[in-house]
This record gives structure tokens, sequence and C-alpha cells, in this order.
């Protein structure tokens, strides 16, 4: 471990740190794309999705110090990380007349899990990414929705608990 002053060494030049971890997160996916399906149209879909994730992950810490206004010299690190990874979780999806195959005088929000894999990025404790999964109705209308093991992209945002 460093330690590193409040007040600027005189030999300083700016350092880098890198450090590679396992990562666990909780995500949201924002928006989730459908592509089409048996003649049904693609859908964007911004539904309650919920989801427990993890990865490898890879940060970099960035330590410099800068003059305020003041003259004094400000410590600052800057904080940029990456990661891949698997997430699995729950979310829900409109089931109605137009996407199950068979007749249905109905429609509902299905509780759907959902499965896949995310490229993240992030900034401090925030993070956003690029997600690929699938989704599986849970109840008794899952054999028949046209989404049902179909995959989708969707936008993640997350918060780093580690």
């Amino acid at each position: 471990m460093f330690a590193f002053p409040f007040v600027k060494p005189v030999d300083f030049k700016g350092y880098t740190f890198r450090s590679n971890t396992f990562d666990f997160d909780i995500l949201t996916i924002l928006f989730i794309y459908r592509f089409p399906v048996d003649g049904f149209p693609p859908q964007l879909n911004a539904s309650f999705n919920g989801a427990l994730y993890i990865g490898y992950r890879t940060d970099i810490y960035k330590l410099s110090y800068n003059k305020t206004p003041l003259h004094f010299m400000k410590r600052s690190i800057s904080h940029f990380g990456y990661t891949m990874g698997i997430f699995s979780g729950f979310g829900t999806a409109r089931i109605d007349e137009n996407n199950i195959e068979g007749a249905l005088t109905y429609a509902y929000d299905g509780l759907v899990n959902l499965t896949g894999v995310a490229i993240i990025m992030a900034l401090d404790k925030l993070s956003a990414g690029l997600t690929i999964g699938v989704d599986y109705l849970l109840d008794k209308n899952n054999n028949l929705w046209i989404n049902n093991g179909k995959p989708w992209l969707g936008l993640s945002l997350g918060l780093n608990l580690n």
C-alpha cells in the first residue's frame, strides 16, 4: 500500500496504478432490444429488470496534483474500470395476444428470468454497459411466448459493490 501526501512531492511526475479483481455488482437493464420473431416486429422494452453480476474487472487509478486558484496543490485520484462477466436476475415482459402463440384473451406483465453476458465500463462507483441475454417466462405461458429463450441486446446501469 502506498501513502501519498496532500502536498505535492518535489519529484512527482504522476502515477498510474492497475488492479485486477473479481467483480460483484447489482445491474439494472434500462433498455432491452428484442429482435423480430415470427413476423412480430422488433421491440424496445424499458420495463423493470434487475440482476446480480459477477465478472473479472480491471481498474486503473491515476494520481495527480492540480493547482487551486489560491496556488495550493490539490491531490486528485481519477478512476476508470472495465469488466466482462455474466448476470442473472428477474424482470417483467408484456404478455398479450400479439406475442403468444395461441389464444390469449388477456394481457399482463409476466415475470421473467433474464440471463446473459455483459461488458461494462465504470467511473468511480457507477457503471454502464452492453448486455446480451435471453429471457425465460416463469409461468404457464412460457412455451407459448414467442420471445422465450430468444436473444436480446440491452443497456445496463450498475453500482459497484466491492
